[in-house]
């Protein structure tokens, strides 16, 4: 990526700035190490893949890349990025439109964005980098687990304050709570959501996101849900998605063993029943699409 295509707060070419964090390691998995980030899950090539299938499972699931009403956005922010891949193919199918991902770790090495893409290494629980009422359209996705309880207000404020008036605030969020999934689907629940509860992030704040968005300024304010399958039941989809969330669990397994004290060969017997038990039901878990307007 050239000079002129780095962003303005002073990042250089391979995305990473003083606020960068640092790289931990556990279970031959790498994590970042940002002491003041919850976010549980590793940023390894494993990872990398994982979430660039979940992207095309979710585009698949929804039928749509965003949910907003948003007409060609002059500037477009996409929160926690991860690999990249959205803000990448909506910046092909918005090419006048200028691209900001942000990332509490610096982007793959081996990724190249198009000229009107740029990311930023930034911690969004300390403050979205950037001035009042700058982007026509605020995207977020799958945050959940990084988010605090207690952060989730000024979060919804920081994205409604660098929304534009006229702009859109999107978010895209899960709970942890498996329904119709059994024994096996509650005992799966229950580990991550009292794991997450160790570090202060609670799912169940997923289920009312409108009212963060409404108590930050935001109007009309719209809601949708998805029934996401878990296991064959669900075809390939649910297949997928079920596969997706068992790599999920197991990528958290340093989390459960330090949060619940479990021992990581005991977690992984039991992943494995899990896995079992939670193919012979109607597994899903709801996703939710929050969007709202900047008056």
């Amino acid at each position: 990526m050239s000079q002129e295509n780095t962003p303005s707060s002073g990042s250089d070419n391979s995305g990473a700035t003083k606020n960068a964090a640092d790289f931990s390691y556990a279970e031959g998995r790498r994590y970042h190490g940002e002491s003041e980030s919850p976010y549980p899950l590793p940023n390894d090539m494993t990872e990398i893949n994982r979430l660039d299938t979940q992207h095309y499972l979710l585009q698949n699931l929804t039928g749509k890349s965003y949910h907003a009403p948003i007409d060609n956005p002059k500037r477009v922010l996409d929160i926690g990025t991860g690999t990249g891949i959205w803000m990448r193919e909506m910046s092909e199918k918005l090419p006048e439109s200028e691209f900001l991902g942000l990332d509490i770790v610096p982007r793959p090495a081996d990724v190249s964005f198009a000229q009107n893409c740029h990311f930023e290494a930034a911690n969004i629980l300390k403050g979205i980098p950037r001035p009042d009422n700058h982007f026509d359209f605020v995207f977020g996705r799958l945050l959940f687990t990084g988010i605090p309880e207690q952060s989730w207000a000024f979060y919804a404020k920081e994205c409604a304050r660098v929304c534009a008036p006229g702009g859109w605030v999107e978010m895209m969020e899960l709970n942890a709570r498996i329904c119709d999934g059994g024994k096996f689907g509650d005992r799966f629940s229950d580990l991550m959501i009292a794991a997450l509860a160790k570090r202060g992030v609670a799912s169940e704040t997923v289920d009312v996101i409108e009212n963060y968005m409404q108590d930050a300024g935001l109007v009309d304010i719209r809601v949708e849900e998805f029934k996401m399958p878990l296991g064959n039941w669900g075809d390939r989809l649910g297949t997928l998605f079920w596969e997706n969330a068992i790599m999920v669990a197991k990528g958290m397994i340093p989390m459960y063993v330090a949060a619940l004290g479990i021992p990581a060969d005991e977690l992984r017997q039991e992943l494995k029943e899990i896995d079992e038990g939670v193919q012979q039901h109607r597994a899903y878990v709801t996703v939710r699409v929050v969007c709202g307007r900047k008056s």
